[in-house]
């Protein structure tokens, strides 16, 4: 909204966290997103990374690597609890 109503002010816009902004999200991707949750290991955060970064299986797995080690990390130490706000 700034940028509509202040377009001097603005040099630069970037869209972030696209998802669903423009077409919904598949309920594929719910569905395989929580395999990984439901049963951590390396082998189902290897499945879903391949798979949503579209790349063909083969030699280009490598560059998945670093995605699948981070993603793991957040699997085990993101707590999700809510936190409560102090007054």
């Amino acid at each position: 909204r700034f940028a509509h109503r202040f377009p001097a002010r603005v040099r630069r816009l970037g869209l972030l966290a696209p998802a669903a902004s423009f077409r919904p999200i598949a309920w594929q991707f719910y569905l395989r997103g929580a395999i990984p949750q439901l049963y951590p290991s390396r082998a189902t955060v290897t499945w879903f990374v391949r798979w949503v970064s579209a790349r063909p299986p083969g030699p280009a797995d490598a560059v998945a690597e670093p995605t699948v080690r981070q993603f793991g990390a957040g699997l085990r130490h993101f707590d999700a609890r809510p936190v409560p706000i102090p007054d």
